[in-house]
């Protein structure tokens, strides 16, 4: 069951690491490359300026422009684009408005609009403005996938789903719409859509470490561990955080990112040092010492994670993933000495009271936890709840508790990996 607990730490790191904003958390319309009649040559100097990311100097070509020709509609177009850029929104969003007062049927303008209220996190009103521009252009690829991905922050996942299947039936090589896709069903626990998302979007080409991250935690989601800890090895070989700790070698985060991935590929000595090293540099919180204290679990190092799991409890007492480690660590523990039953059920019982919704790796600590005090009945009971909610490739995991408990024996964890 431990072994699941790592993929929950994901949930936090891919918050941070993802969701993978690909190119803007919204896409832009790319109308600077398409053809203008009322194009002029500093219209398209500010336009080259842009495409450069010289968003400084272009913004003053475009207003350049507007000064002399206030009624140029591409030249508050591109300066809104840059305005967006350089996160001047107010700013951009007056060049929307007065795009749409001179021209009221420019969908582009009002896809921007849309960009600007979702990058304000008003995700409502965001869609309000992209279904206006793509009631004017019903196949704007960049409209759909905007849209979606608002509906997505939502909560309407039915909406996003159908405007990302519109979107992908468009345009089938468009690597974006898979990824965020995929983001998606992680959210909603879609676990094997998730990965054959991601998968789509590696054979077009994309590789970048980042979807190597997405992909291995669900595949650690559906009890897939060696295919995980593959994607989290090519993760690492890309080396994302080198540079990062090399430019600012006091930077905790970036030691503890660098870690999990250590952590999910497997290469525990190399995370531990990382996680460390994180926190000398002052993070000392539940999560980074709950992964340190499972990354030691996976090493047999059982002193020093209970000693990390209970400090992750002393500075939060309702750090759930530590609850759960340490109650696992003294009820399966293949050294006798740190095995303690009443503690560990008074743990399982306390991580199922905080959680919203118990996971079956929730119930299979606690089932654990009654077998480890002689209460085989009720160890019985909630291993086979636990079974009806895990995932296939984890169900053995679940047989193999069933059963010990069904010959009234603890279960012992000997770190096998599936």
């Amino acid at each position: 069951m431990v072994d699941s607990i790592f993929i929950i730490f994901g949930v936090v790191f891919l918050v941070g690491y993802l969701f993978l904003v690909l190119r803007w958390i919204y896409r832009l319309p790319r109308s600077f490359s398409i053809p203008r009649l009322f194009s002029n040559r500093i219209v398209k100097q500010g336009d080259r300026l842009l495409h450069r990311g010289d968003y400084d100097s272009a913004i003053a070509k475009y207003s350049q422009v507007i000064a002399r020709h206030p009624k140029q509609v591409d030249a508050y177009l591109g300066r809104s684009h840059a305005y967006i850029r350089v996160n001047e929104l107010d700013k951009a969003l007056s060049d929307c408005n007065t795009i749409i007062l001179l021209q009221p049927d420019n969908h582009f303008a009002f896809l921007n609009r849309g960009a600007i209220y979702a990058l304000n996190e008003n995700h409502q009103q965001s869609v309000v403005e992209t279904t206006h521009g793509l009631e004017l252009q019903p196949t704007f690829l960049d409209g759909l996938f905007n849209r979606a991905c608002s509906y997505s922050k939502l909560g309407k996942t039915e909406e996003a789903l159908a405007d990302f299947a519109k979107a992908i039936q468009l345009s089938p090589t468009d690597i974006y719409n898979y990824i965020e896709r995929g983001n998606l069903y992680i959210e909603i626990k879609q676990f094997t859509n998730a990965i054959d998302d991601y998968s789509r979007a590696m054979e077009l080409g994309y590789q970048s470490a980042d979807i190597f991250v997405s992909r291995g935690f669900a595949l650690e989601r559906i009890g897939n561990t060696r295919q995980s800890k593959c994607d989290y090895l090519n993760a690492v070989l890309q080396k994302p955080y080198d540079d990062l700790i090399q430019q600012n070698q006091n930077e905790a985060s970036h030691y503890f990112d660098r870690g999990f991935l250590y952590t999910g590929a497997g290469l525990y000595p190399k995370a531990i040092d990382d996680y460390t090293r994180a926190f000398e540099l002052g993070d000392q919180s539940a999560e980074l010492l709950t992964t340190r204290g499972y990354t030691y679990l996976k090493m047999e190092a059982f002193e020093k994670a209970q000693a990390d799991f209970e400090h992750a409890i002393q500075s939060d007492a309702e750090a759930r993933n530590a609850i759960n480690c340490l109650a696992w660590l003294l009820a399966t523990c293949p050294v006798p000495e740190y095995r303690d039953g009443n503690k560990a059920l008074q743990l399982a019982l306390r991580n199922c009271e905080l959680a919203d919704t118990t996971e079956w790796n929730d119930l299979g600590t606690l089932a654990a936890a009654y077998a480890e005090v002689g209460q085989f009945d009720e160890a019985i009971r909630w291993i086979n709840e636990s079974s009806t909610k895990a995932p296939e490739l984890e169900l053995h995991r679940c047989e193999a508790q069933l059963k010990c408990f069904e010959k009234q024996k603890p279960y012992t964890d000997h770190g096998t990996e599936s």
